[in-house]
């Protein structure tokens, strides 16, 4: 129940974090290259929106089995 719970946060922060964040960068887990360009604004929030639901949908079907 804990994990479905917190599932469901980490996908609402996703989505909170996809729509106040300026810049995306094609980076995971480490700095931006100085020559790096960012990404479109609209694709790194449907990004983040994707995995945000995807999230939320697992935890609410977790919730739902128990």
């Amino acid at each position: 129940m804990a994990g479905g719970i917190f599932q469901i946060l980490a996908g609402v922060a996703a989505i909170v974090i996809g729509f106040t964040t300026g810049e995306f960068y094609p980076a995971f887990m480490r700095r931006p290259r100085p020559d790096e360009k960012p990404v479109p604004e609209w694709l790194g929030r449907t990004v983040f929106v994707v995995v945000g639901i995807g999230f939320i949908l697992s935890g609410l079907s977790d919730l739902r089995h128990h």
